[in-house]
C-alpha cells in the first residue's frame, strides 16, 4: 500500500537524517586512514597502527575543524535559502541542497580515499558544498515545511 502524499516528506527527511547519521563512523574512519597513510607514507597501513597519539591527535584536530568550517555555511546561509525556498519553491531549493550534501560527501571521499595523494586537511573544503542549499539542517527544515505545507490546518 502506498505511503498518503504526507507522509512521503516525512520518510524523506528520516531517511536523509538516517543517512547523515549514518555516515559519522565511516567519514571518521576514512579520515583516520588518511591521516595514518599520510603519518607513514605507506599506500596502506594496519587500523591498528592508527592508534597512535600523532595520528589522534591530528584526527581530533582536523574534525574539530571540520565541524566549525560545516556550521559556517550552516548559520549563514539557512536564513536567505529559506527565504528563496518561500519565493521558488522548497522542492527547488531541496533539490540544490540533496546537490551540495551530495557534493560534500562525494569531495570528502574523494581527499581520504586510499589513492589521494591530497593532504587530509583539504576535508575542510568540503563544508563549501553546504554553500549550496544550506546543508543538512536546512534539508531538515525544508522538509518540515513541506509536511506542514500539504498538512491540512486542522491536523498542525
Amino acid at each position: 500500500m502506498p505511503l498518503p502524499i504526507p507522509y512521503l516528506p516525512a520518510v524523506l527527511l528520516l531517511l536523509s537524517e538516517l543517512a547523515e547519521l549514518l555516515l559519522v563512523s565511516p567519514r571518521i574512519r576514512l579520515l583516520e586512514a588518511a591521516i595514518c597513510r599520510s603519518h607513514y607514507g605507506l599506500p596502506s597501513v594496519p587500523e591498528s597502527q592508527c592508534k597512535i597519539p600523532a595520528v589522534q591527535t591530528r584526527l581530533a584536530h582536523i574534525r574539530g575543524w571540520q565541524v566549525f568550517f560545516e556550521a559556517i555555511p550552516v548559520m549563514a546561509l539557512a536564513v536567505p535559502w529559506g527565504a528563496l525556498a518561500d519565493s521558488v519553491g522548497r522542492r527547488k531549493v531541496l533539490a540544490v541542497n540533496f546537490v551540495g550534501c551530495a557534493a560534500h560527501i562525494v569531495w570528502f571521499a574523494a581527499v581520504c580515499g586510499p589513492e589521494s595523494g591530497i593532504a587530509p586537511e583539504w576535508v575542510w573544503a568540503s563544508a563549501l558544498a553546504f554553500v549550496a542549499g544550506g546543508g543538512p539542517r536546512t534539508a531538515g527544515v525544508l522538509v518540515l515545511a513541506l509536511v506542514n505545507d500539504v498538512s491540512p490546518d486542522a491536523e498542525r
